[in-house]
């Protein structure tokens, strides 16, 4: 006969390393992601002023009706990646649940119990180790959100990539990491969709860089050309890693 609660625990720890796999990623690729918005609201700067003061040398040397206008919307309309780019929000971040959630002060003694451990450990007045003291504050401070909002399931996560111990069963972990994995799963993909993320990540295509940039121009009324564009992304790239 086939001992079910050796199944279920195995199963459980299964949820559990894929969990903390992906809670691991999401945090660094959050990390990479806010690097590639600071790149990305500086590259789009500069392309703006550069093709401005570009497109004002063409106009004064030759009358502008005299030039082909560029079909901006058959290269870059049907591209995926930057359909949702309008000129007044160039880029949105990932969706980080700023739905508000109702406040109780009644929680279950389990989430408590796992509260008061997880302060243990996270507490500014515990924290020992510098190299460590930063992360704790931060899970400390989630923590205390999570059991404010009455979000058991991040409490439950959290302890999780702490190495604490919860009072539930197998069974009532089972549905609660699958719905954490899915919500993991939803911020990465979220996090790998963001215009953002697919500048940064396509540093050293500019065809990639110039389907964004070309829409981006178009709502500034510019329309150099597409040669033009991907010299001065290369360019750009040369003298970010010079």
């Amino acid at each position: 006969m086939v001992d079910n609660s050796r199944l279920t625990a195995r199963r459980v720890r299964l949820l559990e390393s894929e969990l903390l796999m992906l809670q691991n990623y999401s945090n660094e690729c959050q990390t990479l992601l806010e690097q590639y918005e600071q790149e990305y609201s500086s590259d789009i700067s500069y392309f703006i002023t550069h093709f401005s003061e570009f497109q004002q040398r063409v106009d004064k040397s030759k009358d502008a009706t005299d030039s082909p206008d560029v079909n901006f919307s058959e290269i870059a309309e049907d591209d995926p990646r930057i359909r949702h780019i309008n000129e007044d929000e160039e880029c949105r971040k990932p969706n980080q649940d700023n739905q508000e959630k109702p406040v109780s002060k009644k929680h279950p003694d389990w989430a408590k119990s796992l509260y008061r451990k997880i302060a243990m450990v996270t507490h500014p007045d515990k924290i020992k180790e510098d190299e460590r003291k930063e992360r704790l504050e931060k899970n400390f401070q989630a923590a205390s959100r999570a059991l404010e909002e009455n979000d058991y399931n991040k409490l439950v996560t959290l302890a999780l990539s702490l190495d604490l111990k919860t009072e539930l069963g197998n069974r009532e972990l089972i549905p609660l990491y699958k719905n954490q994995i899915s919500e993991a799963k939803e911020r990465i993909s979220a996090i790998e969709k963001s215009i953002p993320w697919i500048w940064g990540e396509g540093f050293g295509m500019p065809n990639v860089k110039s389907a964004i940039l070309l829409k981006i121009l178009q709502t500034h009324k510019l329309k150099p050309d597409i040669d033009n564009i991907n010299e001065a992304i290369e360019l750009r790239e040369k003298g970010q890693v010079s």
